[in-house]
C-alpha cells in the first residue's frame, strides 16, 4: 500500500486544525495504520499536545517538526513516503502560505476546518483559491470542508448552510462541536477517544475519520473500518 497524505489547512487560525490533525493521527493508529504527524506550523501546537503524553503511555503516532524548513518542507516529507501508511500534516495559517502550498503539492486530501464565524467563511474562500492554484500541478488533490466547533446557534446554522453551497469542494456530513473533551485531550496528550467519559466527542471524531478515510483510495478496508 502506498503512503497517503492528508493535509489540514485553513487561512485562519483557531479553527481546530491541530485538534483535527492530532485526533486523526490517533484514530489512524488505532485502526492499524502506521502514521506520521508532521507539524509545519511555527506555533507548534501539535508538538505541545503530544509532549503532554506521559512516558508510560506515549502518543501512538510518530511526530516530527518541520516548521523551520519553509518551502523546502516538500522534499523532507517525500523522504518518509516508504516508512508510513499515512502522513497527516498540520499546516500554519495565512502568514506561512507558501509552506502550506508546498505541503499541498504532495497531498492526496486537504481538509479545511471551518468554525461558525463569518471570518472563517472568508478565510475558507481564500484557502480554496490557494488550493485551486496547487491543483494546476496536483490535479488529484481532493478538497474536503469540515464544520468545526459547531454550536446550536442561528449563526452556526447559517455558516453550515453557506458551506454546503461551496463550489469546488466536498462539504463533509460529519463535524466536530465545541466540547471541553478536546481541551482535556490536549491536557492528557492523547486522542479524545481516550478521554474518560468523552463519548460524544469520541463519536464525532470516529465519524469524521470514517468520512475522511472514505475518500482515500487504495487504503485497505480491513485497516480502516
Amino acid at each position: 500500500m502506498s503512503c497517503k497524505i492528508i493535509t489540514v489547512f485553513n487561512q485562519k487560525g483557531g479553527v481546530g486544525k491541530t485538534t483535527l490533525s492530532v485526533n486523526l493521527s490517533y484514530e489512524a493508529e488505532l485502526r492499524g495504520l502506521t502514521t506520521l504527524l508532521i507539524n509545519i506550523d511555527p506555533q507548534g501546537s501539535a508538538i505541545s499536545w503530544i509532549a503532554n503524553a506521559p512516558d508510560e503511555n506515549p502518543f501512538p503516532a510518530a511526530i516530527i517538526d518541520l516548521s523551520a524548513l519553509g518551502t523546502k518542507v516538500r522534499l523532507e516529507i517525500e523522504k518518509h513516503f516508504n516508512n508510513y501508511d499515512l502522513i497527516i500534516i498540520d499546516c500554519p495559517p495565512n502568514k506561512e502560505q507558501k509552506t502550506a502550498q508546498a505541503a499541498l503539492m504532495v497531498s492526496d486530501i486537504v481538509v479545511i476546518p471551518v468554525d461558525p464565524t463569518p471570518m472563517s467563511l472568508v478565510a475558507s474562500d481564500q484557502a480554496l483559491q490557494l488550493i485551486d492554484e496547487v491543483k494546476v500541478y496536483n490535479d488529484d488533490l481532493k478538497t474536503l470542508i469540515m464544520a468545526s466547533k459547531m454550536e446550536r446557534t442561528n449563526l452556526a446554522k447559517g455558516v453550515l448552510s453557506a458551506l454546503h453551497q461551496t463550489q469546488g469542494a466536498t462539504t463533509m456530513k460529519s463535524c466536530t462541536t465545541n466540547l471541553v473533551a478536546y481541551a482535556e485531550a490536549f491536557f492528557y496528550g492523547t486522542g479524545v477517544s481516550a478521554v474518560p467519559g468523552a463519548t460524544k466527542a469520541s463519536d464525532e471524531i470516529k465519524s469524521v475519520t470514517d468520512e475522511i478515510f472514505s475518500h482515500l483510495e487504495n487504503l485497505s478496508p480491513g485497516k480502516i473500518y
